[in-house]
């Protein structure tokens, strides 16, 4: 006997994203050097019709499943990895002058730490796998000693031991697991942290290390140019501002919201941050109709890319990446079509929501 056709369905977050990719799109007719831009937009274009293909082919749960097990071992395998490839510079994983270094592996780190989280919560994973896993995902971020992803990741965290399901008791040991594992790192990391904080008030602290002054002159340039269409794709690392003496070139303002006006203008803004609130609203409307963990961790992700973005963006397109948005509004959408339906997906279908 076969099974009924899945129907997977998709909500106004993949749509505005769509715009979104097609707006940077039409800005090669106005970006400086649409030539270098080309072979960024292709790739990143590529990467999300490849996911957006695979979610009609698949059911929702299958397809996220299959991306976070993806994740999570290549995730877990980064460390060592760039132990031995890139290597420590004054005590730090990816090197003190390589930020991008650093954020590659600090962002694999967290983007691995959110699958396991799926997948135990799913039942897709064993916890003695998990713990295995996250050591080396948060030995990743401890050795890198991101700050703005390790706070944001930790924000998220907090979010989804307060809001994820269970009772009260499994809501208090999620609390208290989550309080002892940072005040662990913490105890650990004091050296390092009271180094850093020696540095940067040497290094100017109170321009969070040069991010303020580049902020206000990335203001300064998007009010005084084409605030509402944008520089175009790519065009920062072209002509944003340098104010830093020992730097030839910048590929983004160190800020999702100012990068992304910089970048596609106002329109690009109302796109982008759209697509963020519009997740944000279907999920907390799954988790009014029995969503979850997958709404609930679906609201965390949201979190940590708004408080990543605060200090980090994408020199391509936004912090958030698309490929993850779309997964997870397939996931969430499909799940709250079948609840709005009056009968919610079965466990076959999308297990653990």
């Amino acid at each position: 006997m076969r099974s009924a056709p899945f129907r997977n369905r998709f909500g106004a977050a993949t749509t505005l994203s769509a715009l979104l990719l097609a707006w940077g799109g039409l800005s090669f007719l106005w970006t400086p050097r649409p030539g270098a831009a080309t072979p960024y937009y292709l790739g990143y274009l590529v990467q999300v019709l490849i996911t957006y293909v695979l979610c009609k082919l698949y059911p929702a749960r299958d397809v996220f499943r299959n991306a976070c097990l993806g994740t999570a071992y290549a995730s877990a395998v980064s460390t060592p990895i760039a132990i031995v490839l890139v290597g420590f510079e004054g005590g730090r994983l990816g090197g003190v002058d390589h930020s991008s270094m650093v954020t590659a592996i600090s962002i694999a780190a967290c983007l691995g730490v959110i699958s396991v989280l799926y997948l135990v919560s799913d039942k897709d994973m064993s916890k003695s796998m998990a713990a295995l896993l996250l050591s080396s995902m948060l030995a990743a971020l401890f050795l890198t000693f991101a700050k703005t992803t390790s706070i944001s990741l930790v924000a998220a965290g907090i979010v989804y031991a307060l809001i994820a399901p269970g009772s009260l008791g499994q809501r208090i040991a999620r609390i208290a697991l989550l309080a002892t594992g940072l005040t662990l790192a913490l105890l650990v990391a004091a050296s390092k942290i009271a180094d850093y904080m020696n540095r940067a008030a040497a290094s100017g602290a109170d321009t969070l290390t040069g991010r303020t002054i580049l902020w206000v002159q990335t203001y300064s340039q998007i009010v005084y140019g084409p605030f509402m269409r944008g520089n175009g794709l790519l065009a920062f690392r072209e002509i944003g501002p340098v104010p830093f003496h020992d730097v030839q070139r910048l590929v983004h303002a160190h800020n999702d919201f100012l990068t992304v006006w910089f970048n596609f203008g106002m329109v690009g803004v109302v796109l982008a941050f759209g697509a963020y609130f519009a997740l944000a609203f279907r999920s907390l409307q799954a988790m009014r109709r029995g969503g979850g963990a997958i709404a609930a961790l679906t609201l965390c992700v949201i979190v940590f890319w708004l408080a990543d973005g605060i200090a980090s963006a994408s020199q391509v397109m936004t912090d958030f990446p698309v490929q993850w948005l779309l997964l997870f509004d397939c996931l969430v959408s499909t799940y709250l079509a079948g609840a709005l339906r009056g009968a919610a997906p079965k466990r076959s279908s999308i297990r653990g929501v």
